[in-house]
C-alpha cells in the first residue's frame, strides 16, 4: 500500500509446522509456537528497502496445535492518520465455540481492532452441522471518507464501519438464512478496492474451485468492478489472469494433498499509473511476489462507458449468477468441471 510516499508492505511469514503431523518420524519441538506471524517492511517505489523489516507485534494468542495467528494480510487506510492491515485467522469465542475471522491490526496505533456487526455475524448465524464458521475476505473501501466493507459479492453484501470497526449493513441481498456453501460459492474476495472514477472501483478477487470428481482445489483471480452507489452492484468479473508458467512452477506446492495444481492467492494491488497495477500476493503458500498487469486502463474505460448506459437504479445480478460465471471461465480455460456448477 502507498503510504507518505512509501511502499509499506506486510507479509506473512508461515512456520510449517504441519511437517511434524505429516511425517511422524520427525520429532515435535519441546516447545509450542504460533506458526503464523504478519512482517513489515518499506520500500521505495523502485521495491529498495527504506526499512529493517520487522515482526508486526502478536495480534492474536495461541490457540491450536496448528495454524495459529494471522495470515492474509490487507493493507489499506481511510486517511493518513487511520492506517490498517485486516488479516484472519482462528479464535474461540467467549461461548467457546471456533471461528476463523476477520480482524484488524491498527498500523498507526499497534493494537488489535475486533469488529463487531450490529445484529451478529451472518455466516455464524446461519452456520449448521459441526464444521468451523469462516467469516473472512471482507474487501475495504473508502466512500466519501467512510468506510464500507463488501461482506460478500455473491449475494452482495455491503457493511458501513465507524473506525472502532462497529459495523452494519447498508445493503442486504439473499435472503436472511442463505448458507456458504464452499462447492458453490466461488468467487470471494481478494484485494482491497480502488477507487477508479467515483461510484466505480475495481479489485482482485479469487475465486476457490473443487475439481469433479478428485475435490481437488484449484484457484483463479479476476477483476471485479464494483458501482458503490446508488444501488450497489458488481457491473463486471473478469475471466481467469493468466501468469506465465516458468513463476508459477519454480516453487513446491507445499499442500499437495488438497491442492496439485499452482496458483497465485492475490491480497493487495497499487495502482502505478492509469494503466498498470501491481498485485501482491503468493504462489503456493510458499513465495510472496509481485505481479504488474498492463492493459488495466482500456478495460476500466469500456466497462464503466458501457456501463454509464444502463440505468442509474439497476438492479445487480441474480443471485449466483457470478459464482457461475467464474465456473464458466474456470472451465474453459482449464478444460476441468467443477462441483456447484450450474
Amino acid at each position: 500500500m502507498w503510504h507518505k510516499g512509501e511502499i509499506v508492505c506486510i507479509m506473512r511469514i508461515w512456520l510449517e509446522k504441519e511437517i511434524y503431523n505429516d511425517n511422524k518420524s520427525i520429532k515435535r519441538p519441546l516447545n509450542d509456537f504460533s506458526d503464523n506471524y504478519l512482517y513489515v517492511q518499506k520500500f521505495d517505489r523502485h521495491m529498495q528497502p527504506t526499512s529493517p523489516g520487522s515482526i508486526l507485534g502478536i495480534p492474536t494468542p495461541k490457540q491450536w496445535q496448528i495454524g495459529d495467528g494471522p495470515i492474509e494480510p490487507r493493507l489499506f487506510k481511510i486517511d493518513e492518520d487511520n492506517v490498517y492491515a485486516s488479516f484472519n485467522t482462528g479464535v474461540f469465542l467467549s461461548d467457546g465455540k471456533p471461528l476463523d475471522g476477520t480482524f484488524f491490526w491498527d498500523y498507526i496505533r499497534h493494537k488489535v481492532m475486533i469488529p463487531e456487526i450490529e445484529g451478529g455475524s451472518p455466516i455464524i448465524k446461519t452456520k449448521v452441522g459441526s464444521g468451523m464458521p469462516r467469516d473472512k475476505h471482507w474487501t475495504p473501501y473508502i466512500d466519501q471518507g467512510k468506510l464500507r466493507m463488501v461482506y460478500n459479492l455473491d449475494p452482495l453484501r455491503i457493511l458501513s464501519c465507524n473506525h472502532d470497526f462497529f459495523c452494519k449493513f447498508i445493503h442486504f441481498e439473499g435472503e436472511e438464512s442463505y448458507i456458504f456453501e464452499q462447492q458453490k460459492d466461488s468467487l470471494r474476495g481478494g484485494t482491497p478496492w480502488i477507487l477508479y472514477q467515483y461510484p466505480y472501483y475495481f479489485s482482485i478477487g479469487h475465486t476457490t474451485l473443487f475439481k469433479d470428481p478428485s475435490w481437488d482445489r484449484i484457484y483463479t483471480m479476476n477483476v471485479v468492478i464494483y458501482k458503490a452507489t446508488p444501488v450497489p452492484r458488481v457491473v463486471y468479473v473478469s475471466g481467469p489472469i493468466q501468469i506465465h508458467d516458468q513463476p508459477m512452477h519454480e516453487v513446491p506446492i507445499v499442500r499437495s494433498e488438497y491442492i496439485k495444481d499452482p496458483f497465485f492467492f492475490p491480497v493487495s494491488v497499487i495502482a502505478e499509473d492509469e494503466d498498470s497495477i501491481v498485485i501482491g500476493g503468493h504462489i503456493n503458500d510458499y513465495s510472496s511476489v509481485l505481479i504488474r498487469v498492463r492493459g488495466i486502463g482500456q478495460l476500466l474505460s469500456d466497462v464503466v462507458k458501457s456501463d454509464k448506459q444502463q440505468p442509474e437504479n439497476m438492479a445487480g445480478p441474480p443471485k449466483g449468477q457470478l459464482h457461475n460465471t467464474t465456473k464458466t471461465f474456470a472451465s474453459l480455460a482449464t478444460k476441468t468441471k467443477f462441483y456447484g456448477s450450474a
